[in-house]
């Protein structure tokens, strides 16, 4: 975590299970969710891989308010239920199917979090 001036900068990374089934393993390119910057407000995030790439696009996941930033290819939206944010994104382009669905509940944190990332042929 930083702390900078406007919030917090987290990088979550998920944490391997311990399993003696290989199907329940987490891939390694698949728990890294991602940076996030909190602010009183907003959580945005970024997918870059490491601290120094944090040039790159960020979106926002998170918002008091709700927040829509759909466009042509990606679908990318904020929902407000009470004390939950709840942050989803898809795209359906042509050659690839992708699904996240990211749940934030206030005094908790991340209680959700799914993704599918599926090649269409």
């Amino acid at each position: 975590m930083h702390s900078l001036d406007f919030g917090n900068l987290y990088a979550l990374i998920l944490d391997q299970i311990h399993t003696t089934d290989p199907f329940d393993e987490i891939p390694a390119d698949r728990r890294h969710l991602g940076y996030f910057f909190v602010t009183p407000t907003t959580i945005y995030r970024s997918f870059a891989h490491v601290l120094d790439d944090l040039n790159t696009e960020w979106s926002v996941v998170a918002h008091v308010d709700g927040h829509d930033a759909s466009d042509d290819d990606w679908n990318q939206y904020v929902e407000v239920y009470g004390n939950q944010r709840i942050f989803r994104s898809y795209n359906n382009s042509e050659g690839t199917t992708f699904y996240e669905r990211i749940v934030w509940e206030k005094g908790r944190g991340i209680v959700h979090n799914s993704d599918l990332r599926q090649e269409r042929s």
